[in-house]
């Protein structure tokens, strides 16, 4: 949108710069050319400032007078000639000031809207970064999801890998400390029938 304004808002300065250059040229080239009777072919000349001097004001009176003026040398060119060509002259120059003028009022606001671009510019890019940021930060965030995902995964087949093996492993660890608990009681029983004999024995032999 702000483009569009500036565009629009600097058409009119665009044209007049145009325009500028466009009647300078004509100055340079045709007019002078003309005036300081340097050309072979006047009136290619004159024909060449035809569209530039219908963009102007002239005077009817200097419209009907330019053909056969610019078509003379200027060896044959009198007095009238001499003034017509000299207010021609005027006249392009004055066209050329003025487009310049209009120029030069049209450019600070033409740097302002300029300005006013360059920050919305400023905006929409900030926009998008930050929007690629986030998305960058979601895409991240959903690849950290899937590897946690995949890692439990990992842990629960592992865990139910290994189940029967801890089954196992605890049945043997339980069959083993049976058998040592009920070795502990068979020779405990035992230690204490010997214990038990062994003294009756003493008491036996003692009372003889």
């Amino acid at each position: 949108e702000k483009q569009e304004a500036q565009r629009t808002g600097d058409a009119a300065m665009e044209q007049a710069k145009e325009s500028k250059a466009a009647l300078e040229k004509g100055i340079e080239v045709d007019l002078h050319a003309i005036t300081e009777g340097t050309s072979e072919s006047p009136m290619q000349n004159y024909e060449a400032l035809l569209p530039l001097l219908k963009e102007l004001a002239l005077d009817q009176s200097l419209q009907s007078a330019l053909p056969s003026v610019c078509a003379k040398q200027a060896a044959d060119r009198g007095s009238f000639d001499s003034m017509v060509l000299e207010q021609l002259g005027q006249t392009v120059r004055d066209a050329a000031a003025a487009h310049t003028k209009v120029a030069e009022e049209a450019l600070p606001a033409s740097k302002d809207r300029e300005a006013s671009v360059e920050a919305a510019q400023t905006d929409v890019d900030a926009a998008n970064a930050a929007q690629l940021a986030a998305v960058q930060a979601l895409s991240a965030a959903d690849e950290a999801q899937k590897a946690a995902m995949a890692a439990a995964k990992v842990a629960k087949d592992a865990v139910a890998a290994f189940e029967p093996e801890y089954v196992q492993a605890t049945e043997v660890r339980d069959a083993q400390a049976k058998k040592l608990e009920d070795f502990k009681v068979k020779s405990v029983g035992n230690f204490e029938f010997l214990r038990d004999n062994a003294a009756t024995a003493t008491a036996n032999t003692g009372g003889a």
